[in-house]
């Protein structure tokens, strides 16, 4: 199950064939969308083999209301090595847990009948560089304004016009046909990228059943339309006095 929080309140939805809806809802000026999701790590061979392992695919449908730039932000990396192996732990999402994955999204578009013809964008990391080998992240691109505190997170910024959209996400490498599928089960990056948890004890990432994220869709406002918000603003406190 799956919690989605959006300006229309809260929904609450199940999973269904062919991977896992995880959310749905509307995307406009000033009402992002907002999913909290997992995806689960799938046993397809001996147990405990992690080179045999898969995971899920969760499904975000998502209406953009408004033409325009749209920026999809994924967040789910909590740890980050630093030089000598120092490590910086976050709980990004407070969920007190440290489970998490290397996302990997594709975008499409509904019509109804998914397919390799509805095919948008795909992305891997974010556009922010890698950290110094102090340890010190350089934010200064796009990826880091949900919280995110590596690379690994996922994101999109693209002009979509009105319509239906699904969002993909799931770990690296995701190809096109296991998002369409709803399960990854041919990345060859299988160990190390699925599900992944921080042990303190072993000081090291080990597998985990699940790992969290957060993904944020929101309408990037207009420059115009900046403008005459805040115009708006001024004349109601003159209006006022």
């Amino acid at each position: 199950m799956r919690f989605v929080r959006s300006a229309a309140g809260s929904l609450l939805v199940a999973s269904c064939c062919g991977g896992a809806w995880a959310g749905a809802g509307s995307v406009d000026a000033g009402a992002p969308l907002i999913v909290d999701g997992r995806i689960h790590r799938v046993d397809l061979g001996a147990q405990g083999v992690a080179s045999d392992d898969a995971s899920t695919v969760d499904t975000i449908r998502f209406t953009a209301t408004t033409s325009g730039l749209h920026i999809i932000d994924l967040l789910s990396w909590e740890v980050v090595f630093h030089e000598h192996r120092h490590v910086s732990i976050y709980d990004l999402n407070g969920d007190g847990l440290h489970q998490f994955f290397d996302t990997e999204i594709h975008l499409f578009r509904d019509d109804g009948e998914l397919g390799a013809d509805d095919w948008i964008e795909s992305n891997g990391d974010s556009e922010f560089p890698h950290h110094d080998e102090d340890g010190a992240a350089r934010h200064s691109s796009g990826g880091h304004q949900d919280g995110s505190v590596f690379e690994f997170d996922s994101f999109l910024r693209l002009r979509l016009e009105p319509g239906d959209y699904l969002l993909k996400v799931g770990a690296f490498f995701l190809s096109m046909d296991d998002a369409i599928d709803g399960l990854n089960d041919t990345s060859p990056f299988n160990v190390g990228h699925y599900p992944l948890a921080w042990d303190p004890a072993l000081e090291a990432l080990v597998p985990a059943e699940f790992g969290s994220y957060r993904a944020t869709i929101r309408l990037v406002p207009a420059p115009g339309a900046v403008a005459m918000y805040a115009l708006a603003g001024a004349a109601m406190i003159r209006r006022r006095r």
